[in-house]
């Protein structure tokens, strides 16, 4: 049996059918020797109510359910690849030992956003910060010039420093036209993830524009949002307003379009002057 489905079901069962039923996740192996489980508690109503990170391979992490815990769930995030392993008890029916192999770790935590500032008269100094640095291959600077395409100008290593915050920075020169630039991080999984995009003005007189990237998009959709621009609204394709981010979260985090469904949508940023012409955007799943 699927252990998720072991795990749903322990959870919706309780209390009608089992007396506390108890999990208990241990880390078996892992590519980096560790594997770090970042797990949450949340209330029914979606607010956060603890967040804990646990080294499973050194230690267990149980989740029993009683009545204190029975309108609570939790969501693990793993920052590792390797091998999980979870062991039911007081389930009658689903009791046993389940193994989790984890193919793809959480992304890091971009713990400050990517920004420019001049360094000397023809490059630009852009830095950024990150923590929870495991199975991270390194890094890349992407460039996009106009309306083309992003396009790798520089590889960045990986600086270890464990799960605490990391600065980068890189020099790059400055570009005549106005340029989009963003960074992205590599696993060793093969697993990837973006910074926020920021633009530099050139001297050809080029304002920002709204983009979004990618898209088509399964997951979260990665914006240049321009001054000016208050609000950003996901617009399903009976014109119906599905959900409204501020701009700053869209800058920071991006268009999450994990839980909506597949089809075309239409995405418009709402600044000082009203709204504007809406962009298609595509999820696909």
């Amino acid at each position: 049996m699927d252990v998720l489905t072991v795990i749903q079901d322990c959870f919706t069962s309780y209390p009608n059918k089992f007396d506390n039923p108890v999990l208990i996740f241990r880390g078996v192996e892992s590519n980096e020797g560790t594997l770090i489980t970042a797990y949450k508690f949340r209330s029914v109503n979606g607010t956060a109510t603890t967040t804990q990170s646990i080294n499973v391979a050194n230690e267990e992490f149980n989740v029993t359910f009683n009545e204190a815990s029975y309108n609570f769930g939790f969501v693990l995030a793993f920052t590792s690849v390797g091998q999980l392993e979870v062991q039911v008890t007081n389930a009658p029916g689903y009791n046993g030992v389940y193994d989790i192999q984890i193919t793809s770790a959480a992304p890091v935590n971009w713990t400050k956003d990517l920004t420019y500032d001049s360094y000397g008269e023809n490059d630009l100094q852009l830095t950024w910060a990150v923590s929870e640095q495991v199975d991270v291959k390194g890094y890349e600077l992407e460039r996009m010039i106009g309306m083309t395409s992003f396009k790798k100008v520089a590889d960045i290593p990986y600086h270890e420093n464990g799960s605490l915050q990391v600065d980068y920075e890189v020099l790059t020169p400055r570009q005549t036209a106005g340029t989009y630039y963003r960074i992205k991080q590599l696993d060793h999984a093969g697993t990837y993830d973006y910074s926020n995009v920021i633009f530099v003005k050139g001297y050809d007189g080029a304002e920002q524009q709204f983009q979004m990237f990618p898209n088509p998009a399964t997951d979260y959709v990665r914006m240049s949002v321009p001054e000016g621009v208050h609000t950003v609204d996901l617009i399903a394709a009976s014109g119906q307003v599905v959900r409204s981010f501020t701009a700053n979260e869209v800058r920071r985090e991006g268009l999450d379009v994990s839980n909506v469904s597949a089809g075309m949508y239409f995405v418009r940023p709402v600044g000082d002057q009203g709204g504007v012409r809406p962009q298609r955007l595509v999820v696909n799943r």
